[in-house]
């Protein structure tokens, strides 16, 4: 999950910051299924391989057809890495 120099990869946060906010929305127990339509990550600082760091979702507006999720990547001394703000639309599944 790092680059070459052995920081955590701007993607990697990326897909974790989706994967996480995906979780919360799974968490809610709704039927459908909701998929990323769009995702803008803030970078502010680097983990370096084999850091602990933590995420922290929110759910800003969870409507029935749209939800605009937030997540914040922080390392073990809480200092903030990356925030990321996303929406996701429900989509129905095909039969």
């Amino acid at each position: 999950m790092t680059n070459v120099v052995g920081i955590l990869h701007g993607g990697m946060i990326a897909a974790i910051m989706d994967d996480f906010i995906g979780a919360t929305i799974f968490a809610l127990g709704r039927d459908g299924f909701y998929t990323t339509v769009d995702l803008s990550v803030d970078y502010f600082a680097s983990a370096n391989e084999g850091d602990v760091v933590t995420a922290k979702t929110r759910l800003v507006k969870a409507g029935q057809r749209v939800i605009h999720g937030e997540c914040d990547l922080f390392n073990a001394d809480g200092r903030l890495l990356a925030r990321g703000r996303t929406n996701l639309l429900r989509v129905e599944p095909r039969e």
